[in-house]
């Protein structure tokens, strides 16, 4: 079984995420500063997105009033 794609894209935003928090924290100006934290947001909402995309929701497999006996 060969690597999915959505596994590379997570994992490249996850490291842009983990660079611009670095950023942040080196910044000298607070503009810097907020940009690396907004891409860092970014790049964790961007990652949880990916992971409600394709675990998604459990179903209901017993009866049709969503009810369980």
């Amino acid at each position: 079984m060969g690597i999915s794609p959505r596994w590379v894209t997570g994992a490249l935003i996850a490291a842009l995420g983990l660079l611009a928090l670095f950023m942040a924290s080196r910044a000298h100006d607070d503009m810097m500063y907020f940009f690396g934290l907004m891409i860092f947001g970014f790049a964790v909402l961007f990652d949880f997105g990916l992971i409600a995309r394709y675990v998604g929701r459990p179903t209901d497999h017993g009866s049709s009033d969503g009810h369980s006996a």
